[in-house]
């Protein structure tokens, strides 16, 4: 008998953000989503904490690839991922390669990230000091402001090579 292979876990680079691993991180946000008319679901809970466990942004085909049980088709994963950013659980990212990516919002930890050009390895930076900046949109009527700033360049590892 001939076993199939589970396909590896998508593994992320080496930057972690404190706010990701902070205990009962998930069962926070589930409580969020509760309190916002969502029902419970093992599938919600699973996709949850996979974005809690990973330390960078990532994209439907990492979390696909990622999860192991409950599979999750496609289409739910999107719809739950949008429901997920519309609650602003979730920032989702374009690193200028038309591939959405996503990561937990923690607890309002905003932060931006440097992308290499050459082997797309992310980065986050660890805060945003553009606070302050936002004050000059305000001054135009707007409100809920939020901003997102990526950095490009090439790596210390890329250059060496």
């Amino acid at each position: 008998m001939i076993k199939k292979k589970k396909p590896p876990r998508a593994k992320s680079k080496d930057h972690s953000c404190e706010s990701h691993k902070k205990p009962g991180l998930v069962e926070n946000l589930l409580k969020v989503l509760e309190s916002k008319g969502f029902r419970r679901s093992k599938k919600r809970e699973v996709v949850l904490r996979y974005l809690a466990q990973v330390s960078r942004p990532v994209s439907v085909e990492d979390i696909l690839v990622g999860l192991s049980r409950p599979k999750i088709d496609r289409v739910s994963l999107y719809r739950m991922l949008s429901a997920f950013q519309a609650e602003e659980l979730l920032f989702a990212h374009d690193f200028g390669d038309r591939i959405k990516r996503f990561e937990l919002s923690g607890n309002g930890h905003h932060h931006h990230h440097i992308i290499c050009r050459k082997c797309r390895r992310v980065d986050r930076l660890p805060d945003c000091s553009f606070g302050d900046l936002q004050s000059s949109p305000r001054q135009y009527g707007y409100t809920a402001l939020s901003h997102s700033l990526e950095f490009f360049g090439v790596c210390a590892i890329c250059t060496q090579v």
